[in-house]
């Protein structure tokens, strides 16, 4: 029983694929306004941002 390579490839195309666009609109979202804010410079406060932003994102 053998696989045809193209298909594995297919699927792992479409898996990067789909990563790249969430990670763009995870650092489209994050970058957001450049003004500086105090908030920004605890990593807390970045990581709490991020997860809400990943939770909005899901389906």
């Amino acid at each position: 029983m053998t696989h045809d390579l193209r298909w594995t490839l297919l699927a792992w195309s479409v898996c990067a694929v789909a990563a790249a666009f969430k990670f763009a609109r995870l650092a489209r979202q994050m970058r957001g306004s450049l003004s500086p804010n105090p908030e920004r410079d605890s990593s807390k406060a970045v990581r709490a941002r991020l997860e809400r932003i990943w939770q909005k994102d899901l389906p």
